[in-house]
């Protein structure tokens, strides 16, 4: 027997342990810690798996974590966080008792016919349906098991020209090393029509998962189609399939593009290492030096959108250049950011490598990011009308906070201070209605260190500036 058979009987064995939960007083007793640790350990063991192609250990792996209790906590608990404003079924779940609360959880992926969607509230503008907690459980735990395989899928099938990272900042640096020492050509493609032209047997017949699993999906597919024609179109897919789904497609991408690529390669002097692939979710882009390859990468996406059923008005594919027009495209949009080079006036300078420079590479946030965060801010401002200013200030460093984690790394300082002029301005009217005509700026500003017009209170809650780490 090898390790990994053996280790197959770990989770089992804490399973069984565990059932005697209902023995203990409270569900609040569960170890989240130890929870997430085990579900990550199946996990990461599935990814392996997938990544080895030890299809046996794998599907096996897959079972386990279908059957177990960590897994089925952990969804429920993800699923109760986030419905817990909506509280059409949580009053039924807070009644129940200790014991029935666990026999819930224990037979949450039982195989049993679907049910359908709880409640339909008829709105003007969009019918709101309430889905029954049972099935959005399912589905997360589902989520869970199949992720790691597909991700493990997609890293083995990455080469030196496929790039694959979680974090935004890394892909934004490393499209900036791709296109530095050259000017290239870049194809921009949005995939996000998937989810309107893929049905859901296409989807589940492209997983080609297990007998089981595929069972437990579709029982939560028939619990959203179950209702009336009308509310809900037939390619319909519940969002927490849509990541799969946009995965699989990029999957299939990166395969066409390989074989492409030889075939190339073999007739030509084209290296495989000048291409290079990033995705993030429903979009990616393709860089290469040569226009007609390029125009080669973009028949291999139509071929594969149009194999997805796909019609060809409501492809988003855009070619353009990092440093030269294209149809009046200079330079892209991708995550929130605007990347373009710029030809130099003096063409004597050296880079590092002490060769000769006639571009420079700038990386600005893109207008729609800017506008959007804008309207975001000033959204919250309006509302807050009657508030207190202490509220206000809570509220908008919230937003401020996580907006400068993502985008502080560009040290723009220009930007920042323009920034924090127009919800200056925004702050200043909102002043006026609160102090009938006058900005009142003893009240609202004051002088905190070398700073003079902070937005703050007498407690010592402040506004974060855009421009205070410059």
């Amino acid at each position: 027997m090898s390790k990994t058979q053996k280790k197959l009987t770990v989770e089992y064995k804490s399973l069984k342990n565990q059932l005697k939960f209902s023995n203990l007083d409270t569900v609040k007793n569960i170890n989240w810690k130890k929870t997430e640790i085990r579900v990550l350990k199946l996990q990461k063991r599935i990814y392996q798996a997938s990544e080895r192609g030890d299809i046996k250990i794998l599907r096996k792996l897959q079972k386990t974590m279908l059957n177990s209790w960590s897994t089925k906590c952990l969804a429920f608990r993800q699923v109760t966080e986030k419905t817990k404003f909506e509280p059409f079924e949580l009053d039924k779940l807070q009644n129940l008792s200790t014991k029935e609360m666990v026999d819930f959880i224990k037979n949450v992926t039982t195989i049993t016919k679907a049910k359908t969607t709880k409640q339909i509230i008829s709105i003007p503008v969009k019918p709101l349906k309430i889905v029954s907690i049972k099935n959005q459980v399912c589905k997360t735990i589902v989520n869970k098991i199949i992720e790691p395989e597909w991700e493990a899928k997609l890293e083995s099938n990455n080469s030196n020209f496929f790039l694959e990272t979680d974090s935004c900042e890394k892909k934004i640096k490393a499209i900036k090393n791709f296109i530095n020492k050259k000017p290239k050509y870049v194809l921009f493609a949005d995939i996000k029509v998937l989810e309107t032209c893929l049905t859901n047997t296409q989807l589940l017949h492209k997983l080609k998962i297990s007998s089981k699993l595929s069972f437990e999906m579709k029982s939560c597919i028939k619990s959203e189609e179950g209702f009336e024609k009308d509310l809900l179109d037939s390619t319909h897919i519940s969002k927490k399939f849509l990541s799969l789904l946009f995965k699989i497609a990029i999957y299939e991408i990166q395969e066409n593009l390989q074989k492409k690529v030889q075939t190339i390669s073999q007739n030509s002097s084209f290296h495989e290492s000048a291409l290079h692939l990033i995705s993030y979710e429903n979009e990616f882009l393709i860089f290469h030096d040569h226009f007609n390859i390029i125009l080669e990468c973009k028949k291999v996406v139509e071929e594969l959108l149009i194999s997805f059923e796909v019609p060809e008005q409501s492809m988003q594919i855009i070619i353009s250049h990092t440093l030269h027009k294209i149809d009046d495209h200079c330079g892209f949009d991708f995550l929130g950011f605007h990347i373009r080079q710029y030809e130099l006036v003096l063409k004597n300078l050296k880079n590092d490598s002490k060769k000769t420079i006639s571009f420079v590479t700038k990386i600005t946030l893109s207008n729609t990011e800017v506008k959007n965060y804008l309207v975001r801010l000033s959204r919250i401002i309006n509302l807050n009308k009657s508030s207190s200013q202490e509220k206000l200030i809570i509220q908008l460093n919230h937003v401020i906070y996580k907006w400068l984690k993502s985008y502080s790394w560009l040290n723009n300082q220009k930007l920042f201070s323009k920034i924090d002029y127009l919800i200056w301005q925004k702050l200043r009217s909102w002043a006026k209605r609160k102090s009938k005509g006058s900005i009142n700026k003893n009240k609202y500003w004051r002088q905190v260190g070398n700073k003079n017009w902070c937005f703050s209170t007498e407690n010592g809650v402040e506004l974060i500036r855009h421009t205070k780490n410059f």
